[in-house]
């Protein structure tokens, strides 16, 4: 997703399947919605987020199940912050890790989306079928439930990392700008930097 995007999402997007265990996330194409939608005379474009490990365990870390349903923001929500000025601060925050990570000034945060939808499709094939690309493949468009494209992408036991151990970026949780940031990296695929995993 994009940081606008993830700055949006809030408790009511996630999902919960028949056992009440997460089963994915929806948030809004914004980008298609300005462009396409600017009337709101149409539905919504929707994106779905496959629950990841990683995703999983900050929603745990965020204490999701007291939320649950709650029309309040995923990140800074105890803020009076409006939407705009997070994103902005998660890109500030970025850019401060960036460089504690060493990682050239061309590196931005789009990045990280394009490092997830890489490694998304190289991993499981479904990055169209997900809705995250129009042409991928064809065998991709006999997939027209997104929901379902979700639950498959977890089943799949899809990671961000290939080991369990959380890359070094030197993220402390006591640094400021931390918490913008965080929910950003894990929701775009990344939750710490190393310039050898990423598509530069």
């Amino acid at each position: 997703m994009r940081n606008e995007e993830v700055v949006n999402l809030k408790y009511s997007d996630i999902k919960l399947d028949d056992k009440g265990d997460l089963d994915y996330l929806t948030g809004v194409d914004l980008k298609y919605e300005r462009k396409h939608n600017f009337n709101g005379d149409k539905a919504k474009k929707l994106v779905f987020i496959p629950i990841t490990p990683e995703l999983e365990q900050l929603l745990i870390e965020l204490n999701y199940k007291i939320h649950i349903g709650k029309d309040i923001y995923l990140i800074d929500s105890d803020n009076k912050m409006n939407r705009s000025s997070v994103a902005k601060a998660m890109s500030h925050s970025f850019t401060f890790y960036r460089r504690k990570a060493g990682l050239p000034e061309t590196f931005s945060i789009r990045h990280l989306r394009k490092t997830f939808l890489t490694k998304l499709q190289t991993q499981t094939k479904l990055a169209a079928s997900a809705g995250y690309q129009k042409t991928v493949s064809a065998i991709d468009k006999h997939y027209p439930d997104k929901v379902a494209i979700s639950r498959r992408i977890r089943e799949q036991n899809f990671r961000i990392f290939e080991d369990k151990q959380p890359m070094k970026v030197y993220l402390k949780k006591q640094k400021k700008g931390f918490n913008f940031l965080k929910p950003l990296l894990v929701l775009v695929g990344v939750d710490g930097v190393e310039p050898p995993t990423l598509c530069l």
